[in-house]
């Protein structure tokens, strides 16, 4: 796997220890793309994958993209040259909401809403703008937050040994079943933070696990562990999450999306305060023949973008 940009990453899916966990869980040869031209610099983590003997390029999971210092008027002609050179069919792009895409705007297609933390509020607006519910959840804050657990290796030990259970029973989408060697790479990354809640009369024991990403630029909530009885510590892990981030100068703690709009997660994050935010994907088709042909093969309409992209991977 190519080297990824480490130094002041854009975000965690940017950087080689991530997208070397990730590659863990698909295989797939992975790579930092980087262009760059009069002291202009574009980058995006790319993986490659193969299709009855063809290749299409995706970025890694997560949200990650094209992201660069500046505007760049030749970047777009340039990397379609590389695509070209590659012989890639097609592509994918997942582009992080809380940065600016600038750099790539051609074939960006709405996919959905995320919800996150405005930090550069003060404590007192951030507290204002939580749900009643939530604040009585978080009653008597500071005792609460005394006996969170932040030694890592009992919480890491917790997501390993409970992850795969807890999207059995959330019934997850297949594309979060990442596998132990990725969790384990995942939970010992410097920029990946880990908090936990035992239960009240035996705090050692675990019943939830916050794994928050974070870099200069946005963190990110990656996923929440739990067993059964834990659900209701969500509240208190999310808000550690906001004090911790905030007293790092970090802008934006950014909570992801949801299933369908109006949903349960819709209005559970809307309970926060959350600012929402529109997420953009770019599809770009580079062998346009190919690309209909693979559809044809698999009895897949090559029409139209709006849907499951590309159209010829569609889950069955």
């Amino acid at each position: 796997m190519g080297g990824c940009a480490d130094r002041n990453p854009a975000r965690l899916a940017h950087t080689w220890g991530c997208c070397d966990a990730i590659a863990r869980t698909t295989g797939y040869p992975t790579y930092l793309y980087s262009f760059v031209d009069r002291g202009r610099r574009v980058v995006c983590p790319i993986s490659e994958r193969s299709f009855m003997g063809y290749v299409d390029v995706v970025t890694p999971f997560g949200f990650s993209g094209f992201v660069g210092n500046g505007a760049c008027d030749d970047f777009e002609e340039n990397w379609r040259d590389f695509a070209s050179q590659r012989s890639y069919v097609c592509g994918y792009f997942a582009l992080h909401p809380a940065l600016d895409n600038h750099v790539y705007r051609s074939q960006a297609y709405p996919s959905n809403t995320v919800y996150a933390f405005d930090l550069s509020l003060s404590y007192a607006q951030l507290w204002a703008n939580l749900h009643r519910t939530r604040r009585q959840e978080l009653r008597n804050w500071e005792t609460v937050k005394a006996s969170l657990l932040l030694e890592r290796s009992p919480l890491e030990r917790f997501v390993l040994n409970n992850y795969h259970e807890f999207l059995d029973r959330v019934g997850a989408a297949p594309g979060y079943y990442l596998t132990q060697a990725t969790l384990s790479r995942l939970v010992q990354l410097p920029n990946v933070m880990l908090v936990g809640i035992g239960t009240p009369d035996a705090v050692e024991e675990v019943e939830e696990v916050a794994v928050i990403a974070f870099t200069q630029a946005v963190a990110d909530g990656l996923f929440n562990v739990s067993v059964r009885k834990g659900k209701r510590h969500t509240s208190r892990l999310i808000w550690y999450g906001v004090e911790t981030m905030k007293s790092l100068g970090v802008a934006r703690f950014n909570l992801g999306g949801t299933v369908h709009p109006g949903d349960r997660l819709t209005k559970a994050k809307a309970s926060f305060g959350l600012r929402e935010t529109p997420f953009y994907c770019l599809k770009h088709v580079y062998r346009p023949d190919v690309y209909v042909d693979l559809c044809r093969r698999v009895s897949i309409d090559p029409d139209g973008y709006s849907g499951y992209f590309p159209a010829y991977r569609t889950p069955s």
